[in-house]
């Protein structure tokens, strides 16, 4: 069974675009075009393996037959494989889904290990190859935004790039899309970061164009700490199974082979963490399920998760720069004090508590409390908590609380 949570606060805004020139109430959430052009093995540069090899690498490029549109939306997509395995090509039906639907969509070579495989790779040599993944995600996105001011052989919209990907690949997307210079970055991560050029890598050296994405897709990922996050940070819908042993979907270790290799935080830490930051974001869960991207299995499950999927990215691509209603109820709300030590209270003039529904930051359930507008966080640990309000609208409202 498929449990979503959706994040109602939506602070983050791309108004600075406006809404997209595409969209129709159509494009983006239904298949509009019935085939795709595909062009493969496009270079977008050259970089050295972790065992030194030097790699060229390449993108194949998924676009609708036929579109007359300019400037189009574009998801660059990274395939999984727990960073050993794994080619470009493993994605190509999830591109032509996406293309079908109006988006471009790319699949892209990263840097895969290549060192001894026995014993287990230690977690900083995992770490340093993931660092590779993302230099190379983020030159693809800053190869397709050179073109777009150049060449414009692709006609991709530079203001509207997606980063995406499936295990490993969205390990790569959710860190291209989050890391930046506002960041509190580990020491251990940062002198990798250094060694590999920086935050935007050296894959390639077009550095006169970002990197930035306006959301990503994140099947199965995970990020090294979620409080690399900030609340400038793009929007982003996730899937995962909750009993999945390759990435954790809460706290845990990522396993090759049932065997640990690097602590990381998965979507449902990912999930809460947005929430206390009003980053808008929907967690899919796939509940009692120890499988690893269980989501891909069926035809009818597959299909799902792209439709849902394409229609998040239809309203950040199409909704850019309308105002919230939620956004509307959740300035109403105000708790105090925060931070607090004992009580905090909830105050609306326009609705009353109807239930208070505490998690953590792990997105573990705390606390439900009915029919009382204060909550009693004296026993609490000190940290941060999100607090569902629900006073009888549509979606409960949710506030960040903070026990000191």
């Amino acid at each position: 069974m498929r449990f979503t949570i959706s994040a109602i606060c939506l602070l983050f805004s791309i108004t600075v675009f406006g809404q997209h020139p595409t969209c129709d109430g159509d494009r983006f959430k239904n298949d509009i075009f019935d085939d795709v052009t595909h062009t493969a093995a496009i270079k977008y540069g050259e970089n050295e393996t972790f065992s030194g090899v030097n790699q060229e690498l390449f993108f194949d490029l998924y676009e609708p037959t036929d579109d007359t549109a300019e400037k189009r939306p574009t998801i660059v997509l990274a395939f999984g494989g727990s960073f050993i395995q794994g080619q470009r090509e493993d994605l190509a039906d999830l591109c032509m889904s996406f293309a079908r639907k109006g988006f471009v969509a790319v699949t892209i070579d990263y840097r895969l290990y290549d060192g001894a495989l026995f014993p287990v790779p230690e977690a900083d040599k995992m770490r340093d190859v993931v660092v590779r993944t993302i230099g190379d995600m983020k030159a693809v996105i800053r190869h397709l935004k050179q073109d777009a001011a150049t060449d414009n052989l692709y006609r991709i919209d530079p203001d509207f790039i997606i980063s995406g990907g499936v295990s490993a690949g969205a390990i790569t997307a959710a860190h291209t899309a989050v890391l930046d210079e506002s960041d509190d970055i580990p020491e251990e991560l940062l002198e990798l970061i250094e060694k590999h050029g920086g935050l935007e890598g050296n894959t390639t050296d077009n550095y006169e164009y970002d990197s930035s994405v306006i959301a990503y897709v994140n099947y199965s990922g995970a990020l090294n700490n979620a409080s690399l996050m900030t609340a400038d940070d793009p929007p982003f819908i996730s899937y995962h199974d909750d009993g999945d042993g390759v990435v954790p979907y809460s706290d845990g270790w990522a396993t090759i082979a049932n065997f640990p290799i690097a602590p990381l935080q998965g979507s449902a830490v990912m999930h809460y963490y947005a929430d206390s930051l009003n980053i808008k974001n929907e967690l899919n869960t796939i509940e009692n399920s120890s499988g690893h991207v269980s989501y891909f299995g069926e035809i009818s499950s597959t299909v799902d998760v792209i439709n849902n999927t394409s229609a998040f990215l239809e309203g950040i691509v199409c909704e850019a720069g309308v105002s919230s209603v939620q956004d509307q109820i959740i300035s109403q709300w105000k708790a105090f004090p925060n931070p607090s030590s004992s009580l905090v209270q909830f105050e609306n003039d326009n609705a009353s508590v109807e239930k208070l529904v505490v998690y953590d930051m792990l997105g573990n359930l705390r606390d439900i409390i009915n029919y009382q507008n204060r909550l009693d966080i004296g026993n609490y640990e000190n940290g941060i908590y999100l607090v569902e309000i629900h006073d009888g609208a549509e979606r409960p409202v949710t506030i960040k609380i903070i026990k000191n």
